[in-house]
């Protein structure tokens, strides 16, 4: 019962991962509505440079939080599920973005 409660956190904070990564493409998506002017260059750096080291913390913190606490806490299977499932949910939320993208790609 516990492997299956860590299973469904971990394809839970998958989905979370996946959600924040669709977020972060959305602001940079549209990110040049705010640094339009030439002479923010140095400021979209700074600003490109910070949200990557959030995106980090935050998407580090999503995959591997959990599992690290059931590793210290001497849960290594537990540990093992909940990472795997994460991770797996995050293979498999990309391909079925990815095929979204091509099925609504026009090609012509």
């Amino acid at each position: 019962m516990e492997n299956r409660k860590n299973v469904i956190y971990g394809m839970l904070t998958g989905l979370l991962a996946v959600l924040y990564c669709i977020l972060v493409a959305l602001f940079m998506f549209n990110i040049n509505k705010l640094f339009s002017d030439d002479n923010n260059g140095l400021l979209g750096i700074i600003a490109a440079l910070i949200l990557l080291v959030i995106s980090a913390a935050i998407t580090g913190s999503l995959v591997f939080a959990y599992p690290a606490y059931l590793f210290i806490n001497k849960k290594f299977k537990s540990g093992l599920y909940a990472f795997l499932a994460n991770i797996i949910s995050i293979i498999i939320l990309g391909i079925i973005i990815f095929i979204i993208i091509l099925l609504t790609y026009k090609f012509f």
